[in-house]
């Protein structure tokens, strides 16, 4: 689905990812994290190249319901995803809470069973 030279983009935090995989991976993780999470899409606007969607994503996260409001503008060339800007940036601003709650359950599954 995505072309030559994609990049997702965070406007929010600056991040840029090169790698399809990577942005994978990450999403992957918070999924892992969080298996809630769920991503709502709102309106859906077209011009040219270019799309703009609404999105909202949830999740349950260090034991706390999450909602964040996000928009993302893509970029189109031959029907291929090239780039992405996330105006939130969600993978960076719940990447701290990932990692907190993955440990957490590395520690609980490590710990010694009753005994």
């Amino acid at each position: 689905l995505t072309g030559p030279g994609y990049a997702y983009c965070e406007a929010g935090t600056g991040r840029r990812i090169d790698d399809v995989d990577d942005v994978l991976a990450a999403l992957e993780r918070l999924h892992e994290a969080a298996p809630d999470v769920h991503v709502a899409v709102g309106p859906v606007h077209a011009a040219g190249d270019v799309t703009v969607a609404d999105l909202v994503w949830s999740a349950t996260l260090a034991q706390r319901r999450l909602r964040v409001d996000d928009r993302v503008w893509t970029r189109w060339a031959d029907g291929k995803l090239i780039a992405e800007w996330h105006e939130v940036g969600i993978l960076t601003m719940v990447a701290p809470l990932v990692d907190a709650e993955l440990a957490a359950r590395r520690v609980a599954t490590a710990a010694p069973g009753p005994g």
